[in-house]
């Protein structure tokens, strides 16, 4: 997996080897794991995220056209996405989390994972510098489940490493106005950061 996200998306592995580690534990199996066990709510998954529904709430799997569209409907005069619509979104999405889902887990833990998927979108996806995404590309990816290489996709020829990611995700953060509420997962392992 390391090696794939370096060789396809120009990403060091070390931004995503948490997450590596974590989809490994999440597994059935010993050293390796599919997509669907990175489904097991309190893992990976999370609440509040811009194309799955809640586990509370439905299939946590599948995505979710309604719950995209509060990031398609975003900078509608523009044809990217940037930090300040990543952070927007993010806060609507919680909102939304929060208001139809009583048992929404919100901790550091999950907004963490929620700041550095909006940032490795707009960074993987567009420029890894200006962290800006041309549309057609971030909605290819979410909507079609597939890279965007008809559409003009290159991987970002700066690689896309702790500092680019890290240079990001603060960003994202301030612009998400987020609070933490609280929550727990039933019999899943907690994750903390300092």
């Amino acid at each position: 997996m390391l090696n794939a996200v370096e060789d396809v998306f120009n990403v060091s592995p070390e931004v995503v080897s948490l997450f590596a580690k974590l989809s490994v534990g999440c597994s059935k199996q010993f050293a390796s794991f599919d997509l669907g066990d990175t489904a097991l709510h309190g893992c990976i998954e999370h609440d509040a995220s811009i194309s799955r529904a809640d586990s509370n709430l439905g299939d946590n799997q599948g995505f979710n056209e309604t719950l995209y569209k509060t990031l398609a409907e975003k900078n509608p005069d523009k044809d990217f996405y940037d930090i300040a619509v990543a952070g927007q979104v993010m806060k609507e999405r919680l909102d939304n989390s929060l208001q139809f889902n009583n048992a929404t887990v919100n901790t550091m833990k999950e907004f963490r994972f929620r700041a550095t998927e909006a940032a490795l979108y707009l960074t993987v996806m567009g420029d890894a510098t200006a962290a800006q995404a041309p549309k057609k590309f971030v909605d290819t990816i979410f909507r079609e489940d597939r890279l965007p290489w008809a559409e003009g996709w290159k991987k970002s020829s700066v690689t896309i490493d702790l500092e680019t990611v890290g240079a990001v995700v603060p960003k994202v953060i301030e612009a998400a106005q987020w609070t933490e509420t609280g929550g727990s997962y039933s019999g899943a392992l907690p994750v903390v950061f300092a």
